[in-house]
């Protein structure tokens, strides 16, 4: 990466493409619609780019290097995730597809992650006025509103949403060219980017993280946090590589892989009136600080008050914020509805503790949830590993 930037020129990886399936660098240039002489001077920028010989001479023709597989594979996938967010246009596809750029991806996406051209700009470091120009390139090259109307609040149409969903996955394959290069010299220092639901960030997680970063001391390992919601825009858009957390059984390119089964407790402060004599009746005549409204939580909790005819009109306090529950529980007499898992820190430390009262229905499945159309790393696959085992070992399976 000589010039500090870990994407190629999207037109020399179609030109590489070209060449693998054809054998021949002349016919390939003429495919792509360049000349001999910048053809052979594409290759060799993508040569410098990634540090080794794309291609060499085979018995009938140039061949592919592992190297040049590995630029190969991750580049068709980009332009996969592409064509995929354009739907079934063939021929606007193709002209995106010959006519976008790396600026005009970055563009987008970012776009479709700050939720404005300020946003976007401040993300890439760029001005707002360069951010512009970049991405109403790519609306171009589309043949599509990308945009929605208007001066002051200008956001993405559904099909601008798809865009920058597919822009941000593209870019993510052409970063994991390096990732997966460095892998096949025996070298792991690339990015994992985990998105962390709540029961999973207290203990389970930090503890794989530990493991695994002694593991890979070359790695680097970023960890996001938010509402599901958030968590899964980050996956589908290749902020995130992976989401860990409690499962919701969403489909639409998406799968899950459950590593255990969680189960929800009444947790209240040590020393609790209810301590060692709770039953639910008995924990509803207290007040509570719950979870936030559309929560899977929230929806167990409603379910059972409303058997018990509780009304939560009046004085209740609602949080996603695990301090904040944390807080509330450790100064007063409120309950919470928690996994146990959440607040294990808390119960070992003799801080909190689980009143033993039996919640129907609780049960949910935790595990992992990734793209269907991901091809994982070496790195990530052995993380996913060692989040299994250790589950496994701790015995929450």
């Amino acid at each position: 990466m000589a010039d500090g930037s870990p994407y190629p020129n999207l037109r020399h990886l179609r030109l590489l493409d070209a060449v693998i399936r054809i054998g021949s660098l002349t016919r390939a240039a003429a495919e792509v619609n360049i000349s001999q002489p910048a053809a052979t001077q594409a290759m060799s920028r993508l040569d410098d780019l990634y540090g080794e010989k794309l291609l060499v001479a085979g018995a009938t023709g140039l061949v592919p290097s592992t190297a040049g597989e590995i630029v190969q594979s991750r580049g068709n996938r980009a332009f996969w995730h592409l064509r995929n967010a354009m739907g079934r246009d063939g021929m606007r596809t193709d002209r995106l597809i010959r006519q976008v750029t790396i600026s005009s991806l970055r563009a987008i996406a970012a776009f479709g992650e700050g939720g404005s051209f300020s946003g976007a700009a401040l993300r890439l470091g760029q001005t707002e006025p360069a951010v512009q120009r970049a991405a109403r390139a790519i609306e171009r090259a589309a043949g599509l509103a990308v945009f929605t109307p208007g001066r002051r609040q200008i956001g993405l149409t559904p099909e601008g949403l798809r865009l920058a969903e597919g822009a941000g996955l593209a870019l993510r394959e052409l970063e994991l060219a390096h990732d997966d290069l460095a892998e096949s010299a025996g070298t792991f220092t690339g990015r994992l980017t985990i998105g962390s639901l709540p029961l999973i960030r207290a203990s389970i997680l930090p503890e794989v993280l530990v493991a695994f970063a002694a593991e890979y001391p070359g790695a680097r390992i970023e960890v996001l946090d938010g509402s599901y919601e958030d968590m899964l825009r980050s996956l589908r858009n290749g902020r995130a590589d992976l989401i860990v957390g409690a499962l919701r059984g969403v489909s639409g390119g998406v799968r899950e892989v459950s590593l255990f089964t969680d189960r929800l407790s009444v947790i209240a402060r040590v020393g609790h009136p209810l301590q060692g004599r709770a039953t639910l009746a008995a924990a509803f005549g207290f007040p509570w600080v719950l979870a936030r409204k559309g929560t899977p939580n929230r929806a167990i909790f409603d379910r059972h008050a409303r058997e018990f005819g509780v009304d939560l009109t009046p004085g209740y306090i609602e949080s996603g914020s695990h301090i904040a529950v944390r807080g509330v529980l450790l100064n007063s007499d409120r309950l919470a509805l928690l996994s146990p898992l959440q607040v294990a820190i808390e119960m070992k430390a003799g801080l909190l503790c689980d009143l033993g009262i039996d919640i129907a229905g609780s049960e949910r499945e935790i595990g992992v949830t990734t793209l269907s159309a991901a091809q994982p790393t070496r790195m990530q696959t052995a993380f996913l590993e060692l989040l299994s085992r250790h589950c496994s070992a701790i015995g929450v399976r």
